[in-house]
């Protein structure tokens, strides 16, 4: 019960300086540049030109998959969405996955969740319509999930990793089709599988090739001339 409360707790506060953020920062440098990006896969989502979604060239140095997010919200709000709307509504999504960040951090530890739930730079970069939120929310996912789950071969009966594996490699593939910046976490990934877990490398081989096909699925940018197009990202 005290657990539970101590992650209620964190849950709250969490929230309450994500939601002051997100409706009383002042507009941010690199905003205007994905709200857009939004605005104009949304105009493309709207007129079913599949192909001006997988061909947008601007800000191709990050992956389409949170920019893309901010077009569903606005071709949700309409076509008459407006800048100032448009920028309340992708910060909104942006809060909401950086609580979320912060809950499932907090029910694998309170404390560990609490610190970030008051990290002024988390607080500030998931309060806005950057692209920071989900790579944030998905790289712990990606990192707690491997933490939570058990190798293959533990139990007779068992010779597949479980669920929890898969989760997190699907998560590493979000974390990628969100920002590479956040791919570093790919380090404790390799850690935990190497000197925590014993993963066996032809299990660790699938769990990357699951990671990868996550990535470039969620990253339409790549479904045309994907090697050209990945290369001039990077």
């Amino acid at each position: 019960l005290l657990s539970m409360l101590g992650v209620g707790s964190v849950f709250f506060v969490a929230a309450l300086l994500r939601g002051w953020a997100f409706l009383r920062l002042p507009l941010d440098y690199d905003e205007p540049v994905y709200l857009r990006a939004g605005f104009e896969y949304a105009r493309a989502l709207r007129a079913g030109d599949w192909n001006g979604v997988i061909d947008y060239t601007a800000n191709r140095e990050h992956p389409a998959l949170v920019k893309l997010l901010y077009g569903l919200v606005m071709l949700v709000s309409g076509q008459d969405t407006t800048w100032a709307v448009g920028l309340y509504m992708t910060r909104a999504l942006s809060a909401v996955l950086g609580t979320l960040a912060v809950l499932v951090l907090a029910l694998f530890n309170p404390l560990a969740g609490g610190l970030l739930a008051v990290h002024t730079m988390a607080v500030k970069y998931t309060g806005q319509a950057y692209l920071e939120a989900l790579p944030h929310l998905a790289s712990l996912g990606a990192v707690l999930a491997l933490v939570r789950s058990r190798p293959a071969g533990m139990e007779r009966s068992r010779q597949v990793p479980d669920a929890w594996f898969w989760l997190s490699a699907l998560a590493l593939g979000v974390t990628a089709a969100g920002k590479y910046t956040y791919l570093p976490v790919v380090f404790v990934v390799l850690y935990l599988a190497f000197f925590v877990k014993h993963v066996k490398w032809y299990h660790l081989l699938l769990y990357f090739a699951v990671s990868v096909a996550t990535f470039w699925l969620l990253n339409p940018t790549l479904w045309h001339e994907p090697v050209t197009r990945l290369y001039n990202s990077l």
